[in-house]
């Protein structure tokens, strides 16, 4: 990828601060207490800088007024309704450059001890917010990076960020996923592109599936359930590439049963399964709907036994707008009921939300009423979100967008 362009060709802006982005001083004030966006109607001079920096650009932040009182840096989006990417509220001006190194460098640090051991070479490299930089996501596998960027004001610094990041880690290939453009930006790589994660072998593949090929945020969460997997019977529904069954059979499951609506994902479990020496049975892998396949199953009494020793249900965002919050939390219910419906006493739950407009009370409260339906009592023995490389900005506003409970029905 050239410098001087962005990775669609355009020139890109240079790393001057074009102009002043004016804002009432309350909502520099929140900015302060560490929010990291500020939307089109909180702007008091758009028009202008739409006009002035089309493609975005650095900016920055004063208070609106005559004595207009200078209060930080952020990235200048025209055409997303997010505005500002707010990345510093210092009163003396940062250089962009600087600080989007310092930012990087911070974000390798934390993520660092996690690919110490080698066991594990893959981390979210950088996680917007949480580190800092909102709108700039990158996912590293084991020499490929992957940047999934909130908005396009992010482009032109790709190049950069790359660099940044190649101080620290090797990065033989980079891979862009922006709306619905899918492409290699510097080098190329063989795919599905193999990785560890805790000594297990998997493999991505960014031009598929979702989000980059492979969900490392639930890392620590797939530990626990290979911690507790012993001699279980697992029903794993959203079962996705496989991982949790991974995991799973190296804890010493007696059988995993993988349910999920994509042909595509199961036969990329059935590889990683393969990677990990199991023994691969065409029966475990059941393409259905992962309501209408819980409906099926035979329901037991509170005090039976279920089929499976353990349910996981890890299903994609239900949520992907504040209005359809409601509806999400009925889902959640639904389907939390249906699993519960088919265990019984001594048996477990592990369930999971990745809608981040569901907060955890609401979660928890949606299997909480699931529990109460299919009455049955239940006691919580784990509850966790992302890992370390997946941090949130205290005075941000944010909560963790992932939710994982392990539950034991009494």
């Amino acid at each position: 990828m050239d410098p001087q362009q962005d990775p669609n060709g355009k020139s890109a802006p240079d790393w001057g601060v074009y102009a002043n982005a004016r804002i009432p001083g309350g909502i520099l004030e929140h900015l302060r207490k560490g929010e990291p966006w500020v939307f089109r109607d909180g702007m008091c001079n758009l028009a202008e800088l739409c006009e002035r920096l089309p493609q975005g650009g650095w900016v920055r932040l004063t208070t609106d007024g005559r004595r207009g009182k200078p209060g930080g840096l952020a990235l200048f989006d025209a055409e997303n309704a997010i505005s500002l990417r707010v990345l510093d509220t210092s009163r003396a001006l940062v250089a962009p450059r600087s600080l989007l190194r310092q930012r990087l460098a911070l974000a390798h640090r934390v993520r660092a001890p996690l690919l110490r051991s080698g066991e594990t070479t893959a981390v979210r490299a950088v996680h917007g917010e949480g580190d800092r930089l909102p709108g700039l996501t990158a996912d590293y596998y084991d020499g490929l990076l992957v940047y999934r960027p909130d908005c396009g004001a992010w482009l032109p610094y790709l190049q950069e960020a790359s660099n940044a990041l190649g101080e620290h880690l090797p990065i033989r290939a980079v891979y862009l996923q922006y709306g619905g453009d899918k492409k290699w930006i510097a080098g190329t790589l063989s795919l599905p592109h193999d990785f560890q994660e805790n000594g297990h072998r998997f493999g991505v593949h960014p031009a598929l599936g979702q989000k980059s090929g492979f969900f490392l945020d639930m890392r620590p969460n797939r530990a626990h359930v290979e911690r507790i997997s012993h001699g279980l019977r697992v029903l794993n529904v959203f079962a996705y590439t496989g991982a949790f069954t991974v995991y799973a059979l190296r804890g010493g499951a007696a059988r995993v049963v993988n349910v999920d609506s994509a042909r595509a994902a199961l036969e990329a479990a059935k590889r990683h399964v393969g990677l990990a020496g199991h023994p691969v049975d065409d029966d475990d892998f059941i393409v259905a709907d992962a309501f209408e396949y819980l409906e099926t199953m035979a329901k037991v009494g509170a005090t039976d036994r279920g089929a499976y020793d353990l349910i996981i249900l890890d299903p994609p965002s239900f949520a992907h707008s504040r209005k359809s919050v409601p509806k999400a939390l009925e889902a959640y219910v639904r389907l939390n009921t249906l699993a519960l419906q088919r265990l019984g006493r001594g048996q477990y739950l592990a369930t999971a939300s990745c809608s981040s407009r569901v907060s955890p009370a609401q979660f928890a409260e949606a299997v909480a009423r699931a529990a109460r339906d299919a009455r049955r009592r239940l006691r919580l023995l784990y509850a966790h979100h992302a890992g370390e490389d997946h941090p949130v900005a205290v005075g941000s506003g944010l909560e963790p967008y992932l939710k994982f409970h392990h539950y034991l029905v009494e």
